[in-house]
């Protein structure tokens, strides 16, 4: 990448917008380790000596030097502690996991773009290459729990339902991307994450519009009164509906 041409305002929001994208690169799977290792978790009772953990103080330390770049954690000697910032941050590390799972993709990008993208999805003992699924699963379940508390709203609803009205099951497939139109400033919307990480491992999203006009031209309505989108905008990028036949 090349700022010749360019006044120094717009040079340094380049770099700055560069600078971001590889803190995401570093920090993503800092937070997604500490988390998952049960590191924020004692964090949030108060201020942590390195020496106390069963992990390698330097190792951990090398983590906390670079999260301190970012004013969410304050290091003195061996002690660390998370700054207000950084309690919430560490809060919501679970939605780094879904993103950081699919490393493993992002991986080998090149190959997927100009090799041979039929590379295989699954290793000879059936395990994903694409994915971490178990990191996924842990990231989904703590960054989705405000869609599944809708989600539980009408779970509830319907199956409290005399049996013969009840539906044989229900399907969960709702994620959307938006149109280019919104994702001009990238810096909005998550949209050019969802793109990646699902366009590139066969999982094709939809705007929420398309997506509506694709369920009734297919013969489903959706029950208004349970239709929920997140955000609540032009931007939602994730929707709950209740199809029911036309």
């Amino acid at each position: 990448m090349t700022t010749e041409g360019l006044a120094e305002t717009e040079r340094s929001a380049v770099r700055a917008r560069v600078f971001n994208h590889l803190d995401g690169m570093l920090v993503a799977p800092a937070m997604v380790a500490l988390a998952r290792g049960g590191i924020f978790a004692r964090l949030t009772e108060g201020p942590l000596d390195l020496r106390s953990m069963s992990a390698s103080a330097a190792c951990v330390g090398c983590l906390f030097d670079l999260l301190s770049t970012t004013d969410w954690v304050e290091r003195a000697g061996h002690i660390v502690q998370l700054t207000r910032c950084g309690r919430y941050a560490a809060h919501i590390a679970s939605a780094y996991g879904v993103t950081v799972s699919y490393l493993p993709m992002f991986a080998v990008l090149p190959t997927l773009l100009f090799g041979n993208a039929r590379i295989p999805r699954v290793d000879p003992s059936g395990f994903e290459t694409m994915v971490n699924r178990a990191m996924n699963v842990w990231g989904g379940g703590g960054a989705h729990v405000t869609y599944f508390k809708k989600l539980d709203e009408i779970i509830v609803e319907i199956f409290n339902r005399p049996v013969s009205e009840q539906p044989r099951g229900i399907c969960d497939i709702e994620l959307h991307t938006l149109p280019p139109a919104l994702t001009a400033n990238l810096d909005r919307t998550p949209a050019v994450a969802y793109d990646a990480t699902h366009g590139f491992s066969d999982q094709y999203l939809v705007e929420l519009p398309v997506f509506a006009d694709c369920a009734r031209e297919a013969g489903l309505r959706a029950e208004p009164r349970w239709q929920t989108k997140f955000p609540p905008s032009e931007l939602a990028t994730v929707s709950l509906n209740y199809f029911t036949a036309a």
